[in-house]
């Protein structure tokens, strides 16, 4: 197995890339940290808070603060950190492509995994980011081809709903 890159320290986690894949594998222990109205709280430098300011400039504080509330306290809320520090952070803040070209292509792997609730809020994010209502259709329509037809039509319910919602009340496109 070659190594692209040798082992990558982030926080209390050890990320292994290999010509296979991406693996993660967790070390000690983490003490749990409690942000502010939903339960979790981030130190400043840490990968949690640059990962939450991320994920509130493209996804929107309502979003976010909508997510938070509805784990925190419970088995979930882990899960919630974890993303937060792992793709928010170490993932979207990545030099190499800006956050409109991620977006871009979330709403493509989005569409091939049927993953509606998280393509409704990257459709979202993706206007954020400076998409236009154009090329979010064409992201779909383009997915057609690789990700077939039903998902692809499926795909496109959720995006003209949140297009739909997105729309000044009595003004056309």
């Amino acid at each position: 197995m070659n190594l692209i890159e040798s082992w990558v320290t982030r926080d209390r986690y050890r990320v292994l890339f290999t010509e296979f894949g991406l693996g993660v594998l967790r070390y000690g222990r983490r003490q749990p940290h409690r942000e502010k109205d939903s339960g979790m709280t981030s130190e400043p430098g840490s990968a949690f808070d640059a990962g939450i300011t991320t994920r509130r400039q493209v996804m929107g504080d309502e979003f976010v603060d909508r997510a938070l509330a509805r784990t925190s306290g419970t088995e979930s809320e882990p899960i919630q950190r974890f993303v937060t520090e792992h793709v928010w952070d170490a993932v979207w803040n990545r030099p190499g492509l800006s956050r409109r070209d991620r977006s871009l292509l979330n709403l493509g792997m989005l569409t091939a995994l049927r993953a509606h609730e998280e393509l409704a809020g990257h459709v979202r994010g993706g206007l954020n980011n400076g998409l236009t209502r154009e090329e979010i259709v064409e992201a779909i329509i383009h997915a057609t081809g690789y990700c077939g037809a039903p998902a692809a039509l499926s795909a496109m319910r959720v995006v003209q709903q949140v297009l739909d919602e997105s729309r000044p009340a009595g003004k056309p496109d």
